[in-house]
């Protein structure tokens, strides 16, 4: 029968974690442990339960710990696009349990939370019995549902350069607006001075076995005056750097072709901003 063990502090957590070995799994908001149990995965030889623990609820600019609920993060997000993302996520019940961490360490291409991190270029810092890293957040992920963090490490809080000129932005589509795995998102951050956009950042969710930086989209843009034919040429780019699949909820064409279309909504969002 698998056991419940209920840390006070993360600390506690890591060492429960370095105890028990490798069986052991960590349960913060729960809101996948059954849909995993139901799909055939085997059960954990023993939960650790972070409840109790009161540690990485904080929410400050440039800081949020990863027990933040997204229910917190629809309404205190730091800045726009997380607070975008967090609002959509799920059902009102889904936001008020499930937590930034545990978005983050299920490590889904289509996690919703991740593109706004990204676009801030968001650190996680890993907590063992042994020490404590940071680690960048483009890093961090090896695959879907894989990252660099080892057995016996907690995810405690995520960290970031806060600026408070910078304006972002989260789109996404799919079947529903809400209750729904996207299909594709994005999430636009730009760093703007006078008439230009002195830095761009663009990632894209769910279209690729990872959340990915646009690299050649931001170039396009950052430095310019965001003209027709700048974002046109932008959004071409990030329809070019998708490397979608098939599956059950999109095909791969769709969602290549959609990539382009969420850069323009994305960007209409930020100017309704101003």
């Amino acid at each position: 029968m698998t056991r419940i063990l209920r840390p006070t502090t993360f600390q506690e957590a890591a060492f429960l974690l370095r105890e028990e070995g490798p069986g052991a799994r960590l349960l913060a908001g729960g809101t996948d442990a059954l849909l995993r149990v139901r799909r055939g995965q085997p059960e954990p030889s023993a939960w650790v339960d972070l409840s109790g623990v009161q540690e990485g609820r904080e929410i400050r600019p440039g800081h949020l710990g990863a027990l933040v609920t997204f229910a917190d993060l629809a309404e205190k997000a730091p800045f726009h696009a997380l607070r975008m993302a967090a609002s959509g996520m799920g059902s009102a019940q889904i936001r008020r349990r499930g937590t930034l961490g545990g978005n983050v360490v299920n490590a889904s291409p289509a996690g919703d939370a991740i593109p706004p991190l990204f676009v801030v270029d968001a650190r996680v810092r890993l907590l063992s019995a042994s020490g404590e890293r940071e680690v960048g957040l483009r890093d961090f992920f090896v695959g879907p549902g894989r990252t660099v963090a080892g057995p016996d490490e907690v995810l405690t809080c995520i960290t970031w350069e806060h600026s408070d000129a910078a304006q972002s932005a989260f789109v996404r589509v799919g079947n529903r607006v809400h209750h729904v795995i996207s299909k594709a998102s994005l999430a636009l951050w730009v760093n703007p001075c006078d008439d230009t956009w002195c830095e761009v950042r663009i990632a894209l969710g769910a279209v690729a076995p990872t959340v990915i930086r646009v690299p050649d989209a931001e170039r396009l843009l950052s430095g310019s005056t965001p003209d027709a034919t700048r974002l046109e040429s932008a959004a071409l780019a990030c329809a070019a750097a998708a490397r979608p699949i098939d599956d059950i909820r999109s095909t791969a064409e769709y969602r290549r072709e959609v990539c382009a279309a969420l850069l323009q909504s994305a960007v209409g969002l930020l100017a309704s901003f101003t």
